[in-house]
């Protein structure tokens, strides 16, 4: 399924969700796997499920909210609801646990791809759907999985150092959107955060606009400056 790219972070994200409903279900046929999945899944679930739910409740949720989509929003609410409370629960998961965390995830992933996303491609406004890929870039770090052993942010194929580092991949946000998702990123970030913009070419034009738009608040400094591998810190000040 072709996936607008202001929300293909969230969307790449549900291939490792579906990796682990599958795993919870597998495990929960089996005493040993169940045991140790079951004791380690409330961490998995805060480092790797529950960043995704916050993004989605807070970049993308209000936006349908506000469009008339009341019923689909409050959907994915309680299915949110419910699976921070089975992941969460006091002590190990049992298998029976285990078993409906695993169906009721990967119910809700394939809701999101097939009806809430979709929904959102076709009912928000070209600057909204920009706004969401501004700021899931600026908030958004590498991270590998701990389910599936990718990058889940898909880093730039650039030999960068990311700690403590917003990535901005520009080469990922469609030509519409790039600018509006640029400054919106750059907007969002706290004084003495950086954000990492790639791209496969100099974008000289664009810097003059951002060094007329921010001045003396933003520091920008180039980290990799060579044909197709373009890759420049910028600073809030």
């Amino acid at each position: 399924m072709k996936r607008d790219l202001a929300l293909m972070p969230l969307s790449r994200e549900h291939h490792n969700e579906l990796a682990l409903a599958r795993r919870a279900v597998a495990a929960s046929r089996d005493p040993t796997r169940a045991r140790e999945l079951g004791a380690a899944l409330a961490g998995i679930f805060g480092r790797e499920l529950e960043p995704h739910f916050v993004d989605e409740e807070t970049l993308l949720l209000p936006p349908l909210h506000d469009a008339g989509e009341r019923a689909r929003v409050a959907r994915t609410l309680d299915e949110h609801r419910q699976l921070r409370a089975l992941a969460r629960s006091d002590g190990p998961i049992d298998a029976a646990g285990l078993a409906s965390f695993g169906l009721l995830l990967e119910a809700h992933v394939r809701f999101e791809e097939h009806q809430l996303f979709p929904l959102a491609e076709g009912l928000l406004p070209a600057a909204t759907l920009a706004t969401i890929a501004a700021r899931a870039a600026a908030k958004s770090k590498p991270h590998i999985s701990t389910t599936t052993g990718v990058n889940t942010m898909a880093a730039p194929h650039l030999h960068l150092s990311p700690d403590a580092i917003y990535p901005f991949d520009a080469r990922g946000i469609a030509k519409r959107f790039r600018h509006a998702a640029i400054f919106g990123a750059l907007d969002a970030l706290n004084p003495g955060e950086t954000m990492r913009f790639v791209n496969d070419h100099d974008p000289l034009p664009l810097l003059d606009q951002l060094s007329a738009r921010y001045g003396e608040t933003v520091t920008m400094r180039y980290v990799q400056r060579e044909p197709g591998a373009i890759a420049i810190d910028f600073v809030k000040n």
